[in-house]
């Protein structure tokens, strides 16, 4: 019996059946909600609800999003730091006589050539995008004024990654060009782990 194309795209990421995974060191929305309900002032004007409570969350974060495909930056309110959007041009270069890229792989593109060609798949031959440039949107904590910076993380959403991603292409958006660490050196925070 032949394979189709879904189930070979499903047997090539190794995915079975979903998983149930708890992360019990992060917060997140309704964690937030849970602490305003628990801590909200007894006034009756400070009551939402928790649609109404989401609809903001979900409006500011449209905002953001906007300011960013807009601007290319978003400086935090009170000295929380910097969100900031930068590119990186790929580069292709050869070590130990085999030829390397940072131009990420097409793995939609790359799983349909396995799936047609077996010889491809055999040599594990891969597809890799057109893009010029990697989009990075990294959190500046140089300018923030609390403690513990290390540990704090921010990571953008994929839609947001997407709608900045198209704002460069349709050169609404400029972002800050990266080309070595070297030349970030003045950047202070951009490298702290």
């Amino acid at each position: 019996m032949e394979q189709t194309l879904a189930e070979f795209k499903t047997a090539q990421k190794h995915q079975g059946p979903k998983k149930k995974n708890k992360i019990t060191n992060s917060w997140g929305v309704y964690d937030y909600f849970k602490y305003y309900r628990t801590h909200r002032p007894d006034l009756h004007e400070y009551v939402l609800y928790e649609s109404v409570y989401f609809a903001i969350i979900r409006r500011v974060n449209k905002l953001l999003v906007e300011e960013l495909c807009r601007s290319g930056e978003i400086d935090l309110p009170y000295r929380m730091g910097k969100l900031k959007v930068f590119t990186k041009p790929v580069k292709t270069f050869i070590q130990n006589d085999k030829v390397m890229t940072t131009r990420p792989v097409d793995w939609d593109k790359t799983l349909e050539l396995w799936y047609e060609d077996p010889v491809a798949y055999q040599n594990r031959s891969v597809i890799y995008r057109e893009d010029n440039d990697i989009l990075s949107i990294r959190y500046l904590k140089a300018t923030a004024i609390y403690k513990n910076k290390s540990y704090y993380n921010f990571t953008v959403c994929r839609d947001a990654k997407i709608r900045i991603g198209q704002a460069i292409k349709d050169k609404v958006l400029e972002p800050v060009c990266i080309y070595g660490r070297d030349e970030l050196s003045n950047i202070k925070g951009l490298y702290d782990e």
